[in-house]
């Protein structure tokens, strides 16, 4: 087993401005403040084409940092579709690490299975509420034009 670095790049979210009541609010600030919902640069590039998208198609939307119950998703995708952006070592990309790995994220030491295990919770939850789980990886964006990027969007979201 090898223990990872924690990378130090993170940058504050933008939070919706939605009715939600004020114990759901607090908790969501806590979070905020705390640095647990954060914006990577691979998250901007996405929210960059879809809000081309949404400047063009009026039959387009989406919201960012989108909640259900108290597990935050990437983007909400006209009502019914949940994008999720995976970094490489923040969600442990299979492809990448092996499941004994040790990661050291802010909130404390982890196994990659155990963050694998969280994650297809955190994706149960979105299915069980009647949405479409779609994932990129930061592996795929690096790889992609962004041309290249905005192809493989419109064909996972249809």
């Amino acid at each position: 087993m090898t223990l990872k670095p924690l990378p130090m790049t993170m940058m504050m979210c933008r939070s919706d401005n939605e009715d939600i009541p004020n114990e759901e609010q607090k908790f969501r600030l806590q979070r905020l403040h705390s640095g647990i919902n954060s914006t990577s640069s691979l998250e901007t590039r996405i929210f960059n084409i879809l809000n081309t998208w949404k400047s063009i198609r009026k039959d387009f939307d989406f919201k960012s940092h989108f909640y259900i119950g108290r597990r935050n998703y990437d983007f909400l995708i006209n009502n019914n579709v949940v994008l999720e952006v995976q970094g490489d070592y923040w969600y442990c990309n299979p492809k990448k690490y092996k499941s004994d790995d040790i990661f050291e994220f802010t909130n404390g030491i982890f196994i990659a299975s155990d963050v694998w295990k969280k994650d297809e919770e955190k994706q149960s939850l979105a299915l069980d509420q009647g949405y479409k789980v779609v994932y990129i990886w930061e592996d795929e964006m690096k790889r992609l034009s962004d041309f290249d990027l905005e192809n493989l969007l419109i064909e996972r979201l249809q």
